[in-house]
Order: C-alpha cells, then sequence, then structure tokens
C-alpha cells in the first residue's frame, strides 16, 4: 500500500482507487510534464533541444536501445563497436562465425543502426 500526500489530506492508496479524483501538487506536476512529453513528441525533439549536448544524446539512445537486448544481440554489436572498420554483414557473420541472415536479424533486431548513428553524430561532435 502507498500513500499519497497532499496538503489537503494524507490517505492510502488502495488497489482500484481513481487517480482522476486526486489533485494534489506531485499529481499537478506529473500531469505538466506528461502533457510537455505528448506535445514534443519524439524523443529527437528532447535531446534536441537539451542542454546535454549529442555525447547525452547517445548514452540515453544507447541506454534506451540496449535494455532489452539478448545476449546474443549484445555479442554482436560488441563486435561492431570494437572494430574500426565499415563491417557488412557478411564480413561480421565470417568474423564471429554465424550465418549473414542471424548476424542481420540479431543487429536489426536490436535497432543497432539508431545506436551507430548517434555514436557517429556524437563522435563528429567531439572532434569539432
Amino acid at each position: 500500500m502507498a500513500v499519497a500526500t497532499t496538503h489537503e489530506a494524507t490517505w492510502p492508496l488502495l488497489n482500484g482507487a481513481d487517480l482522476n479524483q486526486i489533485t494534489g501538487p506531485a499529481f499537478k506536476a506529473s500531469g505538466a510534464l506528461l502533457e510537455e512529453i505528448r506535445e514534443n513528441k519524439t524523443s529527437a525533439f528532447r535531446w534536441a533541444h537539451s542542454d546535454h549536448g549529442p555525447n547525452h544524446a547517445a548514452l540515453t539512445l544507447a541506454d534506451g536501445l540496449s535494455f532489452d537486448w539478448t545476449p546474443t544481440q549484445a555479442a554482436d554489436i560488441s563486435k561492431v563497436l570494437r572494430t574500426s572498420e565499415e563491417l557488412t554483414y557478411t564480413s561480421l557473420a565470417k568474423t564471429i562465425g554465424k550465418s549473414r541472415q542471424s548476424v542481420k536479424k540479431s543487429l536489426d533486431g536490436a535497432r543497432s543502426r539508431f545506436l551507430l548513428e548517434a555514436i557517429r553524430v556524437s563522435e563528429e561532435e567531439s572532434r569539432q
């Protein structure tokens, strides 16, 4: 059981409570933040308008993408990240001893192209 506290009252929030009836400051603030997210629909928009820069954006994206990677996807992406050369699916497959189709499915499923593009942009920004 959680306890919701507002300046009006303190009461237990039970399963099935009508959250639409809660009007405390925490709920108002979270509602305002949700509205802001809805107005600025994409993460790219929020990153572009962030004061943290491209490295923060790349790290945030990497964290979000890697959250649900399988061990196979993580291992395949690790191989890509540890080389300085441009790898094709075929050359990576030969390097790690898998089929091209298996490597493509793994990397595409992990959305690796977004991570690699974010890293590329971050590295370019760091050199300037």
